[in-house]
């Protein structure tokens, strides 16, 4: 797998097992790579390309960012909506009398319900069942007392819902220490998901680290 970028000169082999450190120099140009990054991951245009045996990936669909890794969620949007379209499967396929059953009691609850009113109002239950799993709070438990532990937790709900296998992080070695980011590279390693660093000023070179600056001149400086 590659990551590029002609515009800043970013040409980076993403290899299995190891981890890409992306040190930009310049604040303004690291602003900007994170801003363009991010907004690709939104599924706007950018001059990222992500590739894998020279076929290029949607980075939309195949990569996430952690710019405060305090406010990690299991729960967010994009790992919700795949929860809730997982557990809608299982009911229309394994559950369909039960489902059946249970729609049937809500129109007749809500008929009820309606008439007690002095006023003409409708309801729709066809696809209701999504609604039904966020009204009872259904979600995926936030594990984790330390933050490496909810930063894994995290991964490992974006790759099992979103098939999410490209995660970029910012500045995540200000956060932690040289043993968490061992434990957090060896799960990624496990998991056969390609980390990298966004970071701003180069932190010292660990184990199982590509490192690729880009100075304040806009020279690209690769260390192995």
């Amino acid at each position: 797998m590659r990551l590029v970028s002609a515009k800043y000169g970013i040409d980076m082999e993403i290899r299995e097992n190891m981890v890409n450190v992306l040190v930009v120099e310049a604040p303004d140009i690291f602003s900007r790579v994170i801003e363009e990054l991010m907004c690709q991951i939104e599924g706007e245009p950018g001059t990222f390309i992500l590739s894998e045996q020279d076929v290029i990936k949607t980075i939309s669909k195949n990569a996430d960012m952690i710019v405060n890794p305090f406010r990690v969620d299991c729960n967010e949007k994009r790992i919700q909506q795949k929860l809730f379209q997982e557990l809608s499967v299982i009911m229309n396929e394994s559950f369909v009398e039960r489902t059946v059953y249970l729609q049937g009691q809500i129109i007749l609850y809500l008929e009820e319900l309606l008439q007690k009113v002095p006023y003409p109002l409708d309801f729709d239950v066809e696809g209701s069942m999504p609604g039904l799993l966020k009204m009872c709070h259904v979600e995926v438990v936030n594990q984790g007392d330390t933050l490496v532990e909810k930063i894994v937790n995290y991964m490992k709900a974006l790759r099992q819902f979103c098939a999410i296998k490209v995660i970029f992080a910012v500045n995540l070695k200000l956060y932690l220490t040289r043993t968490e980011l061992m434990e957090l590279y060896k799960f990624a390693f496990y998991e056969k998901m390609s980390l990298i660093l966004l970071e701003n000023s180069e932190k010292g070179k660990l184990e199982g680290e590509s490192i690729c600056i880009l100075d304040k001149d806009m020279c690209i400086i690769n260390v192995e």
